[in-house]
C-alpha cells in the first residue's frame, strides 16, 4: 500500500486533531500560517537561460526549448526539513512555523513515472526552489513576487534531444508494409506524424538511432510529448556484446482523447538489468501501434528527449 498519495490529508488531519486536543492549553496556539499555489505560479518553471554556460553544451534554441519543455502538477513541500507531503496543485497548504524566525521552503516536483499517479517520487534532475520566510500566523503566502523557478543540477546529461523541426528520429523498422513518420504542423508546434489512413497503412513501427546511455546505477527517463487515436507500445532495444539485439517492453500508452500528454518512461531498472559489464550501452527507442477499428487513426510525437547523469 502506497501511503505518499495521502500524506496531504494525513498531515492536515493531525494538525486539525493536535488543535483539538490542545485546544484547552492557553500557552500553545496552533493557529496556520498558509503556503498557497496556483497553475499559474508553476507554468514555464524550468530556467535553462544558463544551461549552455552552465552544462559547458552548445544546444540552439530549438534544442533548449525541449529542454525547458517540463510542465509539473505535483510537488513535494518541505518547511525546516520536516516533509510536508506531495501536493497537487491548485493548493493552499497549512503549515505550522516557528512564527519567531525565518523558515526555509523547499519545494521539489514530482513526477508521475509511467503514467502512474500512485508513483510520485521527486524528480530527480532538478534542483530545489528555496525561500526563506517569517511567517505570520493565518496569513497566505503566494508566490506572485518570487516566481517558483527549477534549474537542472550540473551533472544532467541529455543522450538524446529531438525537436522535430526539420526531421523525424524515428525511421521505419519494416521499410516495405510499415507506415513512416513524417513531420507537420499541428496545434502551433512542428511535431511528429504517423497517418494510417487506409488498407494500405494499417499500423507502424518506428525505431530512432542508437544512442549510448552512460547510465549504469543512476537514474534515466524517456520524456516525450504525444496525442493519439490509439494505443502505442513503447520498447527499448539494446545491442549486446554478441551484436545480437534484445528487445524489452515498456509501457503502453494510451489514447489522449484529442489532448496532448507527457510521458516520462523510468529507463533506470532495465538499464541497469540489461547494461554490459564493460563498454557502454547502445540503445534504440521504439514504438509501434495500428490503425483503430479501420478507421482514420493519427498519432502525433513532440519534445523527445532521454535525461541521465553524466558518469565517469
Amino acid at each position: 500500500f502506497n501511503i505518499e498519495p495521502f500524506l496531504p490529508i494525513i498531515i492536515f488531519l493531525i494538525l486539525s486533531l493536535s488543535a483539538l486536543l490542545l485546544s484547552s492549553c492557553k500557552d500553545i496556539d496552533l493557529t496556520p500560517a498558509f503556503l498557497e499555489i496556483t497553475p499559474e505560479d508553476v507554468e514555464n518553471c524550468m530556467d535553462v537561460s544558463n544551461f549552455n554556460d552552465n552544462h559547458e553544451m552548445s544546444y540552439d534554441n530549438a534544442q533548449l526549448s525541449v529542454i525547458s519543455s517540463l510542465s509539473f502538477k505535483d510537488f513535494w513541500i518541505y518547511l525546516d526539513g520536516t516533509n510536508l507531503g506531495c501536493w497537487e496543485v491548485p493548493c493552499r497548504i497549512p503549515v505550522l512555523p516557528n512564527y519567531s524566525d525565518t523558515s526555509t521552503l523547499y519545494i521539489y516536483p514530482a513526477v508521475r513515472l509511467n503514467g502512474l499517479s500512485t508513483t510520485l517520487p521527486l524528480y530527480p534532475f532538478v534542483k530545489p526552489y528555496t525561500r526563506k520566510i517569517l511567517f505570520d500566523r493565518e496569513e497566505v503566502y503566494t508566490f506572485e513576487d518570487e516566481p517558483i523557478r527549477f534549474e537542472y543540477v550540473n551533472e544532467v546529461v541529455f543522450p538524446m534531444v529531438e525537436t522535430f523541426d526539420q526531421s523525424a528520429p524515428f525511421s521505419s523498422v519494416d521499410t516495405i508494409g510499415g507506415t513512416p513518420m513524417t513531420v507537420t504542423e499541428i496545434d502551433g508546434r512542428t511535431v511528429g506524424h504517423v497517418a494510417l489512413l487506409d488498407s494500405n497503412s494499417q499500423y507502424f513501427d518506428l525505431q530512432t538511432p542508437y544512442c549510448i546511455l552512460p547510465c549504469r546505477g543512476t537514474s534515466c527517463f524517456w520524456e516525450m510529448d504525444f496525442k493519439c487515436d490509439n494505443e502505442i507500445t513503447a520498447e527499448l532495444a539494446f545491442l549486446t556484446t554478441s551484436n545480437t539485439i534484445r528487445y524489452e517492453p515498456l509501457v503502453v500508452l494510451r489514447e489522449t482523447d484529442g489532448e496532448w500528454k507527457r510521458i516520462c518512461i523510468n529507463l533506470t531498472q532495465v538499464l541497469a538489468t540489461n547494461s554490459p559489464s564493460t563498454g557502454d550501452m547502445y540503445a534504440r527507442l521504439m514504438i509501434h501501434s495500428a490503425q483503430k477499428n479501420d478507421k482514420p487513426t493519427h498519432f502525433y510525437f513532440d519534445n523527445l528527449r532521454i535525461i541521465t547523469y553524466k558518469t565517469n
